[in-house]
């Protein structure tokens, strides 16, 4: 019984300890800044996303036509 005590204690404390380190995380940030660092960081993947999509699907259609000689199919 004494260990799932123990194990209970344990992992109450280090739930707390996790609430205090994202508190103290969040002390003196800008919530606006942040905000703003998010939105930035979600448009430079979506670019980067974009980008690279973009290169394989050249890369794809220039292998295809190496393999088969063919144009690769496309939506009409």
């Amino acid at each position: 019984m004494a260990v799932k005590t123990e194990e209970k204690v344990r992992s109450g404390i280090a739930w707390v300890g996790e609430e205090i380190a994202e508190k103290a995380w969040t002390v003196g940030r800008d919530k606006k800044a942040e905000q703003r660092k998010r939105l930035a960081w979600g448009l430079v993947q979506g670019a980067v996303g974009a980008v690279f999509t973009i290169a394989a699907r050249r890369a794809v259609a220039k292998v295809w036509g190496v393999l088969t000689g063919e144009q690769p199919p496309t939506k009409k």
